[in-house]
């Protein structure tokens, strides 16, 4: 038997698509880097591990960039929209306070 290329289990079957989720990983490392962090980390291992046949292992990765990411997502969307409602907030009492 001819020992099948790179990214192929032995005995030539074609290795399974396994969703590294970088975009999400990439999102949530842009909204709250700490969890995005290791959103992006699990991500970039997929592929690795898909290659080494490892396919339990690569799905659980896929599985916890997703996770982690959307956390992030998640996280940082309140952060920025708490921000924004306590700018607004001392604006208004600012200009609440300064008035004649």
């Amino acid at each position: 038997m001819v020992q099948s290329g790179y990214g192929q289990p032995y005995g030539g079957a074609p290795a399974p698509q396994i969703n590294n989720n970088l975009g999400i990983a990439i999102v949530g490392l842009l909204l709250f880097w700490p969890v995005g962090l290791f959103a992006l980390i699990n991500s970039t291992k997929v592929n690795g591990l898909v290659a080494q046949g490892d396919f339990h292992g690569a799905t659980e990765a896929a599985n916890q960039a997703k996770k982690m990411g959307k956390l992030a997502i998640i996280i940082g969307a309140v952060l920025w929209a708490l921000s924004i409602l306590g700018c607004c907030a001392a604006v208004l009492i600012s200009a609440s306070t300064s008035g004649s």
